[in-house]
């Protein structure tokens, strides 16, 4: 199971808690797939810069990463106002799902596409 599986799982959990042992075990795992998740993403996007342009690509992409988290933050807290915290991690847990087919392509490296070229 890839790390979006992971985090997937992680808020299906949160989603059918029925106590606290089992809150924590689900928060423990949906922190460690996060953290997994995100130093996968910054070495990701670091490999997929441009050399020439290197630091100013990949502080954008941070940026888009910052704006994003921001968004989600806002977004969440509101969904959960309306709907409530075991419905808001029944739809993050859908979210994640959808990026599943996504970890294919993202991590096709054959011949050689993964690799910057020089300047």
């Amino acid at each position: 199971m890839g790390l979006t599986g992971h985090r997937t799982r992680g808020d299906a959990d949160l989603a059918v808690t029925s106590g606290p042992a089992m809150a924590w075990i689900s928060v423990t795992l949906f922190g460690l797939s996060y953290g997994t998740y995100q130093t996968v993403y910054f070495a990701l996007a670091m490999a997929h810069t441009e050399p020439c342009i290197a630091a100013s690509m990949f502080s954008i992409l941070m940026a888009v990463t910052n704006v994003a988290q921001g968004a989600g933050m806002g977004a969440s807290g509101a969904l959960v106002d309306m709907v409530g915290f075991r419905w808001t991690f029944v739809v993050l847990a859908a979210l994640n799902a959808l990026a599943i087919p996504l970890m294919g392509p993202v991590f096709n490296c054959e011949d050689g596409a993964c690799e910057p070229d020089a300047c």
